[in-house]
């Protein structure tokens, strides 16, 4: 068993994975896999695309649910309000 085979047996749910975290490198690694062969390049857009969305979401989850409590002790609300958008 040896890298190519894993990029090609795990590469699309890594580069899911990958992509919530750090997406611009982990899409430049996609497309040089996709350049040697071992996935398919419209598979790696959307797996690229779909780990962003997810990432995005769940730290938009992630703020909306604990943001005011990251709020109440960061040094900026000290210093001044933060108004509400909503």
């Amino acid at each position: 068993m040896d890298i190519n085979h894993l990029i090609s047996q795990y590469g699309y749910a890594a580069l899911i994975v990958g992509s919530m975290a750090e997406g611009e490198t982990i899409t430049l690694l996609g497309g040089v896999a996709a350049h040697q062969g071992l996935l398919k390049f419209p598979l790696v857009v959307i797996a690229v695309a779909l780990g962003g969305m997810i990432g995005d979401q769940l730290l938009y989850l992630v703020g909306r649910r604990f943001g005011d409590a990251s709020c109440a002790v960061s040094p900026v609300r000290k210093r001044g309000s933060v108004k509400r958008s909503v």
